[in-house]
C-alpha cells in the first residue's frame, strides 16, 4: 500500500467485509498503522484511524536476518491480532501503547520482533550480535539475554 488511491480502495473493500492482504514497508506494527495513515491527507486521518481500528485483523511484520554462519537467513516475526485493546489505542491515535497489547497477548499468540529474535538466539539460530542489531530496543533485549542466560553484561 504505497498511494491514496490503493490504500483507500483497501480501507473500503475491508470495510465491506473483504478479505483484503496487504504489503507495507515497515519494520513493525506501530509504523505499519502509522504509515497507512499518514498517506491520507490530514484532515482525513481521523476517519482512517477508526476505519482502521474497525476493520484491521492483524499485522504481521517480518525480518530475514543473517543465520549463524551467515549463509542462510532467519524469519524473525512480530504478530498483533487485533483485540478490544488494540483496537481502543488505534482509535484513540495511541500506537505507543500497541507493543503492551503485543506483550501481554501472548495467549492469543501475539509476539513482539523482540521475543522472535530472542527465541531463534536461544535456539542457537542467530548470533548475539544479530539478535541485538535488529532489535527494536536493544538494551531490554540485551538484559532479557542476559537474566535468561546468566551471560555476564561486558
Amino acid at each position: 500500500m504505497r498511494d491514496l488511491e490503493t490504500t483507500e480502495t483497501a480501507l473500503t473493500a475491508a470495510e465491506t467485509g473483504h478479505l483484503v492482504i496487504a504489503t507495507c514497508h515497515t519494520s513493525n506494527t506501530l509504523q505499519t498503522v502509522e504509515r497507512i495513515v499518514s498517506i491520507f491527507p490530514e484532515n482525513k486521518q481521523p476517519q482512517v484511524f477508526t476505519q482502521l481500528a474497525n476493520s484491521l485483523q492483524g499485522i504481521v511484520a517480518q525480518r530475514l536476518v543473517p543465520a549463524v554462519g551467515k549463509k542462510e537467513r532467519r524469519l524473525a516475526t512480530e504478530l498483533l491480532i487485533m483485540n478490544p485493546p488494540a483496537r481502543k489505542h488505534i482509535r484513540d491515535r495511541q500506537m505507543h501503547l500497541l507493543v503492551n497489547v503485543i506483550q501481554t497477548g501472548g495467549r492469543q499468540g501475539m509476539h513482539t520482533m523482540d521475543d522472535s529474535l530472542l527465541s531463534l538466539y536461544e535456539a542457537g539460530e542467530i548470533t548475539y550480535d544479530t539478535a541485538i542489531c535488529n532489535s527494536y530496543d536493544p538494551k531490554t533485549l540485551r538484559d532479557r539475554i542476559h537474566r535468561e542466560s546468566g551471560m555476564k553484561d561486558d
